[in-house]
């Protein structure tokens, strides 16, 4: 019996001893021309361990058994008769089969995920995060996620529109996969964006690549309605788009001078999920993420004759 559990265990079946030994019993039994009742299954087994089993403990094993299919039980019959066949253990099988496969690519899911959270974190922040916390630097608060795209809205309309003025510089990345297959046009927080760059606010997008080749179709598509302000914006070189050269894992952010950050956690095309740093409280983290920023900008080529020809107007 011990092999058979330990095959069992090999491919995902967790079976006890002593369920395996009810099922030997109702086996057995029907080998015969018994009728394998509760009762006659107790007998079955007193006789092979010299001592009657508790009731208890036969009808939790008999019930797990059902359930996992290896069993079948007719409830018809005063009292139940219990039957296994070849047929049964092998419906049993495939249902833990099934059941662990599922497992398994649950598992596989999770990992993945953490593999995903491990490729997207920003390790020079992350370290600047936790040295903050450890060393008490800045004043360390509860740094609230915001959750929801109408929320998120509210925040960038605050915290970084109504805060900015003639001068101030903005930084913004975000990925070209990020935007592939949109089919949307700007939304009132992004003409609120362009109307700000349009009073003298800067404006630096650095867009990250994909293993796909660069394309700005995605970028015009989101302009549709609005390309008169897009060109002027251009124009001004208050707004100007970058493109990094190769695909890296880094995060999406959207910074106000050297003074705040938001973190976007998600790769929704409308952010819905970010945290928002602030320098009086980051001031490490803060300055680790503008700095990866511009570093990242001074390698990127201007994309402006990408998105001149993407958006099919003249940029004098």
């Amino acid at each position: 019996m011990k092999d058979a559990l330990e095959a069992l265990e090999s491919i995902g079946v967790r079976m006890s001893a002593t369920k395996m030994r009810v099922l030997q019993s109702v086996l057995r039994i029907g080998v015969g021309s018994d009728r394998a009742t509760f009762d006659r299954i107790c007998d079955e087994i007193r006789e092979a361990k010299g001592r009657r089993p508790r009731k208890a403990w036969v009808y939790r094993c008999l019930d797990e058994l059902e359930e996992d299919g290896f069993i079948l039980v007719d409830k018809l019959q005063r009292p139940r008769v219990y039957s296994a066949t070849r047929m049964t253990i092998l419906a049993g099988l495939g249902r833990a089969r099934r059941n662990r496969v599922a497992a398994l690519e649950d598992e596989v899911s999770e990992v993945s995920q953490e593999m995903r959270l491990l490729e997207n974190t920003h390790f020079g922040a992350m370290s600047a995060y936790v040295y903050e916390a450890a060393t008490g630097s800045g004043r360390q608060r509860t740094t609230d996620i915001v959750r929801g795209v109408d929320n998120v809205r509210r925040l960038i309309r605050t915290e970084f529109l109504d805060s900015s003025s003639l001068g101030d510089t903005m930084r913004l990345t975000h990925r070209l996969d990020n935007l592939v297959g949109i089919d949307d046009t700007m939304s009132p927080i992004d003409v609120e964006i362009l109307s700000v760059i349009l009073k003298g606010v800067d404006m630096r997008v650095l867009l990250i690549p994909s293993a796909m080749a660069p394309d700005m179709s995605s970028v015009s598509q989101n302009v549709v309605g609005h390309e008169t302000q897009m060109m002027e914006a251009l124009k001004s070189r208050h707004l100007v788009f970058k493109l990094y050269s190769k695909d890296i894992q880094t995060y999406r952010l959207l910074a106000l001078n050297n003074e705040k950050l938001m973190m976007i956690l998600t790769h929704a095309y409308r952010p819905d999920t970010v945290v928002l740093f602030k320098r009086e409280e980051h001031p490490i983290l803060v300055d680790n993420a503008i700095e990866t920023f511009d570093r990242l900008w001074g390698e990127s080529l201007d994309a402006l004759q990408l998105l001149r020809t993407a958006i099919q107007r003249p940029v004098q």
